[in-house]
């Protein structure tokens, strides 16, 4: 079994949260590996977001709270995701649920929190993960704030630089996404607290 797979099975086999997808088992047919999870009958957020262009402000507070409420199982119970963003959130009926864990890791402990592997998609990706330093749950936290810019404009943070290459150098100088106009004081306060460079002082 791929090591990414395995990683993913492992996981998700010890979750219990209504806003994380269940697991239900796995089964082989002839050389594949079926992974049986919950069904969401309203399918990944990006999916809806390219129907609909772009989310309500309070459409994504409710979403953008039910993936925290997940999100805060994962970490109390010392998982971080390290890809969040609207693919990876799953829709059933009003109920968020986060999955694909092929990426995700259990942190060891708050002073060594993770091997510097390289995981995520650039444009959700935290600073410190596209700087080679170690991954922490204040990674997540960035990621927060990039699906929250891409469920407000129906595009991820940076899209315009179009390349990948790009992304990375705006967030090694340490350029922040552009804020949309016409987002409330409310919602560009949280979003900009999301969005730190440095992972101490993102909130927790």
């Amino acid at each position: 079994i791929n090591s990414l797979i395995k990683n993913e099975i492992e996981l998700l086999s010890k979750m219990n949260h209504i806003n994380i997808v269940k697991y239900y088992g796995v089964f082989i047919k002839g050389i594949k590996l079926n992974i049986v999870l919950e069904y969401c009958r309203g399918g990944s957020l990006l999916s809806l977001l390219k129907k609909i262009k772009k989310f309500d402000e309070y459409v994504i507070k409710n979403y953008i709270s039910q993936v925290l409420d997940g999100l805060e199982y994962l970490h109390i119970h010392n998982i971080i995701h390290r890809d969040i963003k609207c693919a990876n959130i799953l829709l059933d009926k009003r109920t968020c649920k986060l999955t694909d864990f092929g990426g995700a890791k259990i942190i060891k402990n708050e002073i060594n929190p993770l091997t510097s592997s390289f995981n995520g998609t650039p444009n959700w990706m935290a600073p410190e993960i596209i700087s080679n330093s170690k991954a922490t749950r204040y990674s997540d936290i960035w990621s927060i704030g990039c699906a929250i810019l891409e469920m407000y404009q129906g595009e991820p943070p940076y899209y315009d630089k179009k390349d990948p290459l790009n992304v990375y150098k705006c967030i090694r100088k340490n350029e922040p996404p552009k804020i949309p106009e016409g987002m409330s004081d409310q919602l560009k306060d949280f979003v900009q607290k999301c969005l730190v460079f440095d992972p101490r002082k993102r909130y927790n």
